[in-house]
């Protein structure tokens, strides 16, 4: 069975905490794998709960959501191995999502950690009435990436394996790109070259 371990991070979470998003990926087996198509199912019971039914339409393929310690939310250990279970019995593939520090993550699975979406503003756009960890400029988007990508190597064991941007070709104002209104690039596009490695 292949695992594969995908974190997502969140530009709007403090850095200083576990602000790692990261999804494990269940491959039933090591042969060619299959097109994906799926869809987040994580509150498809209160949905059921309503009165509403899921029908497949070609998924083969969900995702669901556990928390570390849900407060608001249903997606904890037992709520989200029920709704795997059953996933499984259907046929389904699933990516489970975990919110998690990224260091007890590849400790506790002893898996390779790879961060995807990673993305951060480089014109003011959403803290624009608080404070921001780190400035919403080009120079402050490129210290984002500098972080993460250091956060990722210092991993234990090595197990930080890469990063990944989130649309870096967008390109529209208060965007997460790496390129301006006119199509010039920012700083932020020569973070990957000091972090290459074989």
């Amino acid at each position: 069975m292949k695992t594969l371990i995908k974190t997502t991070v969140s530009a709007g979470i403090k850095m200083s905490v576990c602000f790692i998003f990261w999804c494990l990926v269940i491959f039933p087996s090591s042969s060619a794998q299959t097109y994906a198509i799926g869809a987040d199912l994580s509150f498809i019971k209160q949905a059921e709960d309503n009165g509403f039914a899921f029908k497949n339409h070609g998924y083969n393929w969900i995702r669901l959501r556990l928390f570390h310690t849900p407060t608001q939310l249903p997606n904890d250990m037992e709520y989200t191995i029920a709704l795997a279970r059953k996933a499984k019995q259907m046929g389904f593939r699933f990516l489970l999502d975990l919110r998690e520090c990224l260091n007890f993550t590849a400790n506790e699975y002893k898996k390779d950690v790879i961060v995807v979406e990673a993305a951060y503003n480089w014109t003011p756009r959403e803290y624009i009435d608080r404070n921001a960890p780190f400035p919403e400029s080009p120079e402050g988007q490129q210290e984002f990436l500098e972080e993460v990508n250091r956060i990722v190597l210092s991993v234990p064991d090595n197990r930080g394996c890469g990063v990944f941007w989130w649309e870096p070709a967008v390109s529209r104002r208060g965007s997460r790109s790496f390129f301006d209104e006119e199509g010039n690039a920012l700083p932020v596009i020569n973070v990957f070259d000091k972090y290459t490695r074989n």
